[in-house]
């Protein structure tokens, strides 16, 4: 279990908030980033949006599930790039899951709308 940032002081502080400092490491710069990737089976990236989609990219590329904060870019052109630049990781490691982190994905209702929609009722 780790915390990385580009500042290790915001590591740090979240590390201690989640159980002292004790089994939480805190990690910054490029090498901290690759130890941490090197330990851990998945990440949450909550980053700014100039530098997230290249820490979603380096997370999949090391075979790491990734739950991302939305928007995934900042936009729509330099998000469709982030999918198609990742989907070669994701289609050559069956299992491997890139998230985003909508709180209406499992909304009831929208839920429902998606079966009605698959089901082929309306379009």
């Amino acid at each position: 279990l780790g915390v990385w940032s580009r500042r290790l002081e915001s590591a740090q502080t979240l590390a201690d908030k989640i159980d002292g400092g004790e089994a939480c490491k805190a990690f910054t710069g490029e090498d901290g980033l690759e130890t941490l990737l090197n330990q851990v089976d998945g990440v949450i990236m909550a980053l700014p949006l100039d530098v997230q989609p290249k820490y979603v990219e380096l997370a999949l590329s090391k075979g790491k599930h990734v739950l991302s904060e939305k928007p995934v870019a900042a936009t729509v052109s330099e998000a469709t790039k982030l999918i198609e630049e990742c989907k070669p990781y994701l289609s050559s490691s069956p299992g491997l899951i890139w998230s985003v982190a909508e709180n209406y994905r499992y909304e009831p209702a929208i839920c429902k709308a998606a079966e009605i929609v698959k089901s082929g009722r309306i379009g």
